[in-house]
This record gives C-alpha cells, structure tokens and sequence, in this order.
C-alpha cells in the first residue's frame, strides 16, 4: 500500500510510504521530485506506478492542477504535464481505465462560491500527455464517486450520476446518490453504493446498479452499519466492507459491517482489535485483508496508526472463505462438511478426493467401491467361485475357495449341477442343487448310470449382485436358483 500527501500536525504533506502487509514494516518514499504538499488530491495504480494529481496547495493556497508519477522500484517522481491538463480542482474523481487516468468533476474552491465542473480530463502517464473528456451529456458534480467497470467509468453524485466511455469519449444517463461523502466499490458486475451525507442527515441506505441494464435497486438496511459518511470501503470478491466514519454530531466510528449482495444481508465486523475510531482514513483491499490507514478523530487527532482486517473472499457463496477452510471457492458444493461423492473432487476439504462415505461402517467407502453402504456385510460384487473340488461319491463333498473376504460375509453361492456323458455337458438338463451360505455342499444323490457323470458349477450372490458360472451360454441355459 503506498500512501501519499494529506495533512498532518503541521500542515499539508508532500511525504509518503510504502506500507508491507506480510513483513508489518513501513519504508519512506522520496520527495525530491515529488509534488507540492497538497489535501483533496486522487490517486490511482496504473499497474507499475501511483499517478498523483490535482487537489489543494498552499502555496498559495489554491486548488491545483498539477501532479506526479511516483515509480516504487526506483523510488523517484516525475511530474504529470500542465499541457492541456484539466483547470486546478478538489473533491474531483480519478480512475485507472487500463490505459490511461480518467479524472473528471470536481470544485474550483472548498468554499461555497467555487464553480463546480462537469470537464475532466485522460492522462497517459506513458506519454505524458492529456485529452480532454467531452462535456457532452456531462453533469456538474463534486464530493461524488466513482467506479471502473472494465469499459466504463460509472459516477455517482447528490443530484445526478453518469457513465464515460473513454474510447467513444461519450457519456450516457448513471445512477443518482443523492449523497455525498459515500463509498461506492464495483463487484464485477455491479456497482454498489452506500452510506453517506444526505442533506442533515446521515445514511445507512445504499444501492446495486447495473450499468448494463441500467438497472438499480436498494441494499437492505437490516442488519446493516449505523449511518455515516467518511467511511471506507473495499470488495473482496463476495461481500462489501465497511469500516469507521462520522455521524452527524462528527463523532468518530471504529466499526463496519459486511454486506453480501448475493443474499442481500449484513454481518458486522469484528471489534478485536479494531483500530481507534476515525474517518477520512484510507481503506484498500491486499487480497486476503483490507488496510486502514489514518484518518483523523473530532478534535483534531490525525492518526498514522491504522490495521488489517482479515477477510477472505467467500466467491461462490457456500458460507465458508479460503481462510474458513473451503479448498475451492469457484465451486459452492465443494466445501467443509459437505457430502464426498465420487466425482474427482474432495468435496468436503479434508485433503482426500474420493474417499465417498462409510455410511455402515464396514471400513469401505462409496468411492472406494462399496456397492451397499447400507449393509455392513456387503460391499462388493461377487466375481467367479475358484479352486472348486469334488471329492467322493454318495455324497459327493463340494468344496471351493470362500469370497467373503472380497465381497462381503453376506454372498451365498448357488450350485448348480446337470449331466454329462460322451456327447458333452447338456446344460439344459441342469438344475439349482441348493443354495449355501458356506463354500461347501455335500451331494446326496445317488451315483450316475455307468457311462454317465454329474458337473457342478457354482456362483455367488449378494445384494450387489450375481456371479457367473463361467459362460454366458451357462448363464443362460441354467435355471435360476429359487
């Protein structure tokens, strides 16, 4: 986070730094170079560098129009040209619209005689150089907001509001705030407005507008922060968060609020640790925490103190944040405590994908196999019955290797039996012998005629299914087991 100018114990600064999130650790910022000291400036992040302009001096103590691009990996300053650059203003807007700065509104003079401006201006910090914004379609505004979309600077004022085109340099009909003093942050789809001064009265009121559909409609005020103006706000991916301000008497507010619009609900911020009140502080979002910093207090008190509010993105809306434990968050059915199914996810974030569920406590799992969870003495299929012996005659001992160890203690096995002689296995005369729940039998019938001879076959069965006898010839041709 790079902070610049303001004003201080002693005055107007032209001093900053370069605050650290990870290490906590601040580092000054040049001033040679750097613009006069100045309060009611803007500044934006083109991607590589902080370009700093207009606002209020004292030297003498007028409006500017005047500024600076401040570079942090080489720590210098070059000024932003005067050439064709917008009349010296304050309370004024700037975007960063990918290629260029776009400033526009603003006053010429805090004080109730200073003329209000509907011009602005697009700065290319590349070749130092200025184009005006057309004036056409453009409302007079100060102390108003405004938000980049991606395509269109959307501004939000007490009596009027509007959307620029840089590139047709145009301007079309934008939402009404009826508000100063406001935040207004752009989610991705939407703009979102809130708080602010109307008129004698502090708001705790806001709004969504959708600058495709030129759609707005109201945020709920249940749940939501004490009205105020002065306050920050940032989006971190999912919700809206409010911090600090003034009320109406000036006093100075230390808490916020979360406002999901999806669910169009309010949660508060936490109190520990919270930094003192204020307002007019500065409030951005570092990816995983928002960062306040300074302000002032009534009375006077101006604050270097500020803190981080830690608060992960909740993108898709399940109720748990990265830092919540949700190992996926473009996904809302992949979540802690969620249902494992097999689908190559770890559905409930316990580090496992496809573990699925032991719902009957056999020690397998849904994913891992388990054809029946509700039965413990079932989890697979059975395959085919080896090792299959006979032993003796009248009876005739049966015996064969078990599977319960693959599929469960519950399979049963089927025997089938039929007649054979020189001209082959007649499948057709078999029957269903009997079925038994442990791989033996004992064959109590009498001995074939001379010549003739008995085959056996068996197959297991289980709630999960039926095994083969070995063919699907024999499959078919021998009757079911009753």
């Amino acid at each position: 986070m790079i902070v610049w100018g303001g004003q201080g114990d002693a005055g107007l600064l032209n001093t900053g730094g370069r605050y650290d999130p990870m290490l906590d650790t601040w580092t000054p910022i040049a001033t040679a170079g750097a613009p006069q000291a100045r309060v009611y400036h803007q500044a934006v992040w083109s991607g590589d560098r902080m370009i700093v302009w207009g606002g209020y001096g004292c030297s003498p103590c007028v409006s500017v129009n005047s500024g600076g691009r401040y570079d942090p990996l080489t720590d210098s300053w070059l000024p932003t040209s005067l050439v064709n650059a917008p009349t010296p203003r304050l309370y004024h807007t700037a975007v960063w619209a990918g290629t260029s700065m776009v400033v526009f509104g603003g006053i010429s003079d805090p004080s109730t005689s200073g003329v209000v401006f509907n011009t602005g201006g697009r700065y290319d910090p590349v070749s130092d150089s200025w184009r005006p914004t057309s004036t056409v379609g453009a409302l007079n505004m100060y102390q108003h907001t405004a938000i980049w979309t991606g395509q269109l600077m959307v501004v939000s004022g007490r009596t009027n509001g509007g959307r620029y085109d840089p590139v047709a340099d145009s301007w079309t009909w934008g939402p009404t705030a009826g508000r100063i003093d406001h935040t207004a942050v752009w989610t991705g789809t939407e703009m979102l407005v809130w708080g602010g001064q109307g008129g004698s009265v502090m708001l705790n009121t806001g709004f969504h507008f959708d600058p495709v559909t030129s759609v707005a409609w109201f945020t709920t005020t249940t749940g939501a922060p004490s009205p105020r103006a002065g306050h920050s706000a940032v989006w971190n991916g999912s919700v809206m968060i409010v911090w600090g301000g003034r009320t109406i008497s000036n006093d100075s507010l230390g808490d916020g609020g979360l406002y999901d619009p999806v669910a169009d609900s309010w949660s508060p911020t936490s109190s520990l640790d919270a930094p003192q009140p204020r307002s007019m502080h500065t409030g951005v979002w570092a990816g995983n925490a928002m960062i306040l910093w300074g302000g002032f207090t009534l009375g006077g008190t101006e604050w270097n103190t500020g803190g981080s509010f830690l608060r992960s993105p909740d993108t898709d809306h399940d109720g748990f944040t990265i830092c919540g434990g949700d190992c996926d968050d473009s996904n809302a059915a992949v979540r802690p405590g969620a249902a494992d199914v097999c689908n190559g996810l770890d559905d409930n974030c316990n580090g496992v994908v496809d573990e699925g569920v032991d719902a009957d406590g056999d020690g397998r799992f849904t994913c891992g196999g388990d054809c029946n969870d509700a039965d413990a003495t079932v989890w697979a299929s059975p395959g085919d019955v080896s090792a299959l012996t006979v032993n003796g005659s009248s009876p005739a001992s049966l015996g064969w290797d078990s599977q319960a160890a693959g599929v469960g203690p519950s399979v049963v096995y089927q025997v089938a039996s039929g007649s054979a002689s020189g001209a082959g296995i007649d499948f057709g005369s078999a029957s269903c012998l009997a079925t038994v729940a442990t791989p033996q039998f004992d064959d109590l019938r009498g001995n074939p005629a001379r010549g003739a001879a008995y085959w056996y076959l068996i197959r297991g069965k289980d709630s999960c299914g039926t095994g083969t006898y070995g063919s699907a010839q024999s499959d078919a041709l021998i009757p079911a087991c009753p």
